[in-house]
């Protein structure tokens, strides 16, 4: 089992109980860990970093945005790591952790990213909008959602950019 804490400190633990490994991290954490396609754990901490760590507890790396990290993070097909940040984005790494991109938002992203089969990475925020994100092409959908006679409606706008994967990172905030 695997977990983080808020006495910044994350854990493995045996099936029995037995504690396999703990690391310090730099502050609370109240994000649930995923584990990538190679064993790699990765985890969001509220000082603002994702960290990865080996399945022996080594820290792979850490991957700094400007604010806390409550979003937990998912993993993609290819091993992609998304999760938001209440910096205003939402990110994509790559099991290295290096930036493959990052969405601007209209407010802070506490929520966590859900993958679809076909690989759209789905994620809200705190700016009421709930974002879809993914394909071989890039297609941002933007929903705001309101309510009708009991009824949840989301009313969306559709923005498609043209997404190369051979760029190694592209800046979504200008």
């Amino acid at each position: 089992m695997l977990f983080g804490s808020y006495d910044g400190t994350m854990y493995a633990v045996e099936p029995n109980g037995d504690l396999m490994w703990e690391h310090p991290i730099g502050d609370r954490v109240s994000t649930t860990p995923a584990i990538g396609p190679d064993g790699a754990v990765y985890i969001g901490c509220a000082d603002g970093k994702l960290y990865a760590f080996d399945p022996e507890g080594r820290e792979l790396w850490s991957f700094y945005t400007k604010d806390s990290i409550y979003s937990h993070p998912a993993v993609g097909k290819d091993g992609s790591i998304y999760f938001g940040s209440y910096d205003h984005h939402v990110y994509s790494l790559d099991p290295q952790g290096d930036l493959r991109w990052k969405l601007k938002t209209g407010d802070g992203v506490g929520s966590s990213p859900s993958i679809g089969p076909e690989g759209t990475v789905y994620i809200g925020s705190d700016d009421n909008k709930l974002y879809a994100i993914g394909g071989e092409s890039w297609t941002d959908v933007i929903c705001s959602p309101f309510f009708i006679g009991g009824a949840i409606i989301l009313a969306c706008i559709a923005l498609f950019v043209q997404y190369r994967r051979s760029r190694r990172s592209s800046n979504r905030d200008e």
